[in-house]
């Protein structure tokens, strides 16, 4: 089943069936996406310069001839990427900003896009012009399997309670209630968007009352909380 359905469906379920995801170890949950980087973490942990190198050029090398192989706007570049290191064929790939994406899309899909399962996505939009973005499938389990892999460095496990203060969808909020629980992290996310005078009190409250091993969230959101509970 594709991420966006899978999303869906969790997102719509009561409340009662998401909590049944705590019953389950986060990694079997997550899937093969999100165990792998946290299988090379014995290799990078204990890699030398050498060998980290090698694996970037490596892997830039594989993405670089997917996009003169797949993407029209970089089919140009098929030659130079056959011709030099993965490092040095990057140099000549142009700088590539929203404005040129959104006056040619399709020059930038892959063209088997429709063979791999994707979902869409936006940027935020803050400059007045949101642009339109596919994903893989597996690129929030990946990104978190990274976030992870980072994280048990300084002593963090996938079901530790967390705090979070991120711009995520925030559905039939009561009056008051700016926060939400979401079984799969096992976090609270609080929003980030009603960090108000009148209403920091609440959260400091249920923060003390959820009691997390960690915050995660955006520096500025944190920021906020902090100086109130300074105060």
């Amino acid at each position: 089943m594709h991420f966006s359905r899978l999303r869906s469906l969790y997102d719509g379920s009561p409340q009662i069936l998401k909590n049944l995801v705590l019953l389950f170890p986060f990694s079997l949950i997550a899937g093969r996406s999100y165990r792998e980087p946290l299988r090379q973490r014995v290799f990078f942990d204990g890699a030398t310069r050498t060998e980290i190198l090698r694996w970037q050029e490596e892997a830039l090398g594989k993405m670089l001839s997917f996009a003169t192989d797949q993407v029209p706007a970089y089919r140009p570049l098929r030659s130079v990427v056959e011709r030099l290191s993965s490092f040095e064929a990057l140099k000549a790939f142009p700088l590539l900003d929203k404005d040129t994406v959104q006056a040619n899309p399709q020059d930038y899909l892959a063209r088997d896009i429709e063979k791999i399962p994707h979902y869409l996505t936006t940027t935020g939009g803050t400059t007045g012009s949101q642009l339109s973005i596919y994903l893989d499938d597996n690129s929030q389990q990946l990104d978190i399997g990274f976030m992870h892999r980072q994280w048990l460095r300084v002593g963090f496990k996938p079901r530790h309670k967390k705090a979070t203060f991120r711009g995520v969808p925030f559905r039939q909020l009561k009056s008051g209630t700016y926060w939400q629980h979401n079984p799969i992290y096992n976090e609270l996310q609080f929003s980030p968007f009603h960090m108000t005078e009148d209403n920091l009190g609440g959260y400091v409250e249920q923060l003390i009352r959820y009691s997390p091993s960690c915050l995660h969230g955006y520096p500025s959101a944190i920021d906020v909380l902090a100086e109130y509970v300074l105060r």
